[in-house]
């Protein structure tokens, strides 16, 4: 049973918020993040995923990939150069070109109520953005299913 107070912040909430015009005076756009929030969050399956296209476990690939990640999330270089890197590093072959958009897009599983939000939302007027520390590949998928 609710308390008191967890009541009364309850009604004080709804009341404040239950205009829509007083809300869209305030509230001019939204920013949303992608994995977790518009997206069932990939993150989790995407570097076991790639271990395997190197034949190595998560574990060893991680250790090859953790000295380029911050550099390939900047953008700084390609997936080729990256996977080129990589794989030197661990001694085997490179994988095919698209590696990581190809896992991402195997993982890409949006959430259709938040896209109905985000529909609802620009049909009223606001404006929206998305701010995500995706990478490049990922964020190409993403943009092609527009």
């Amino acid at each position: 049973m609710p308390n008191l107070k967890s009541t009364l912040l309850h009604a004080c909430f709804h009341q404040f918020y239950k205009s829509t015009a007083f809300l869209h005076a305030m509230i001019r756009g939204v920013l949303f993040d992608l994995g977790g929030v518009l997206i069932d969050d990939p993150t989790k399956h995407i570097r076991p995923a790639i271990a395997r296209a190197f034949g190595v476990t998560p574990t060893r690939f991680s250790k090859a990939y953790d000295p380029f990640k911050r550099a390939f999330f900047k953008n700084e270089i390609a997936e080729t150069v990256l996977w080129k890197r990589i794989a030197a590093h661990l001694r085997v072959p490179a994988p095919r070109k698209n590696l990581w958009r190809d896992i991402f897009a195997r993982f890409y599983s949006p959430k259709q109520e938040m896209f109905s939000l985000v529909r609802q939302l620009r049909n009223n007027g606001y404006v929206l953005g998305l701010l995500s520390n995706i990478e490049v590949p990922a964020m190409k998928h993403v943009l092609a299913q527009r």
